[in-house]
């Protein structure tokens, strides 16, 4: 595929699913801003299929996600001005800004996640997928769950007291989930895939637990592919995989 054609199918995607279906959810169905906020992560965190299906090199893919950066930049700077920015999108900042430094943060750390995979050994678009839904659902869930029946907030040193045991529980249960499932459907051993996913998603609820003001866009990710590298070269060592 060329790059001007899947540069376009990415443009009709991120317009339908992330502008358009929030807008939908947010004046027709008045849907309550965290699902819309957590709507706009699962797609985002679905559009790696396309930037990974879309375009055959590495180099392809970070030039494209760098063009994205600029248009988010730039489209959302200017939506931020409009009257109706605030009515038809969720964005918590005052002055808005919260929605364009999310997608900011999620494609840095798609492109950081491509670029690693292209030049570590043994690196994989397995990982950079697994990473990336990981961090989308697995959000989702604890933010959603979490402020629905979450009572007990988190207590331990240094964690967002903002966020409750509960949310961490439906975090860890989703990326538990999430990883082994992935790994299982991408040809892993079903022992080993559960091992991967238990070990997973304990480190991403404890980055989950300790990233504040958004940052888990950028550190979950990372985190959870690191882990899940580190693990694909000790099974590779063990002859396993």
């Amino acid at each position: 595929m060329s790059l001007l054609i899947g540069i376009a199918v990415l443009v009709g995607y991120f317009t339908v699913v992330l502008l358009g279906l929030s807008v939908f959810l947010r004046a027709v169905l008045k849907a309550p801003g965290e699902v819309v906020r957590k709507t706009q992560h699962i797609g985002f965190a679905l559009s790696i299929f396309l930037f990974i299906e879309l375009f055959a090199a590495a180099g392809e893919i970070l030039l494209v996600i760098a063009i994205f950066m600029a248009g988010i930049y730039v489209g959302l700077s200017i939506l931020e001005r409009m009257p109706f920015y605030k009515r038809f999108f969720v964005d918590r900042s005052r002055r808005g800004g919260e929605m364009k430094r999310s997608g900011l943060l999620a494609l840095f750390s798609f492109a950081a996640l491509i670029a690693l995979a292209e030049v570590l050994p043994h690196g994989s678009d397995v990982i950079v997928i697994v990473a990336v839904l990981s961090w989308g659902i697995g959000d989702a869930l604890a933010a959603l769950i979490g402020k629905r029946f979450g009572r007990r907030r988190l207590s331990l040193p240094g964690t967002d007291r903002k966020k409750t045991w509960t949310g961490s529980i439906a975090m860890d249960v989703g990326v538990f989930i999430v990883v082994s499932l992935l790994l299982w459907l991408y040809g892993y051993p079903w022992w080993v895939a559960l091992l991967i996913g238990a070990v997973v998603s304990s480190v991403s609820t404890f980055v989950e637990a300790y990233a504040k003001h958004g940052w888990d866009t950028l550190f979950l990710p990372l985190s959870t592919a690191l882990v899940l590298y580190l693990m694909n070269l000790l099974f590779i060592t063990l002859g396993v995989l």
